[in-house]
């Protein structure tokens, strides 16, 4: 893996998150999900949401561009076990995909979970999503038997030590 800078996200990224997050979800998720629903809410509304979570997101930049983002914390299940983290939102530009990105972002989440006590991280992906699902797989993730489906579609939690 090449060596990738990955740092917090400042408030002025915020308009490149949100441009990058909409333009993954319209190329990656093409046919498994309503790209055009996810992003109906006006862009205020946007901001408004991703400032709230600004404090956990890491961003990587590429060419001086924000190319990927992760968004980690406490796990938000209610099944979740003791000392859970959880990565929330991955997303690595589709023309930068394959160069290190996501598993520079995926690192630096496992570390900073470890750093805040957590020992397990888990995640959610879509469950026709066979390059992510193998993604996870390679970095260590097991998917731990777990199904739902939200709005978007049908989804299973993936699972490793965060160490």
């Amino acid at each position: 893996m090449p060596d990738v800078a990955v740092r917090r996200a400042r408030p002025e990224d915020i308009p490149a998150v949100i441009a990058l997050h909409e333009r993954c979800w319209r190329i990656s998720y093409a046919g498994l999900a309503d790209a055009d629903a996810k992003f109906a809410r006006g862009v205020a509304e946007w901001e408004r949401l991703w400032g709230e979570i600004l404090d956990r997101t890491r961003v990587v930049e590429l060419h001086g561009a924000v190319a990927g983002f992760v968004v980690f914390g406490p796990s938000r299940d209610a099944d979740a076990a003791e000392g859970s983290g959880e990565i929330q939102a991955l997303y690595v530009d589709p023309d930068a995909q394959g160069a290190g990105l996501g598993a520079a972002l995926v690192a630096r989440a496992r570390d900073e979970l470890a750093a805040a006590g957590f020992d397990r991280v888990t995640l959610w992906t879509f469950q026709h999503n066979p390059a992510s699902r193998g993604f996870y797989e390679r970095l260590g993730f097991v998917w731990d038997g777990t199904e739902t489906r939200d709005d978007d579609g049908p989804i299973v939690r993936y699972a490793r030590p965060v160490s």
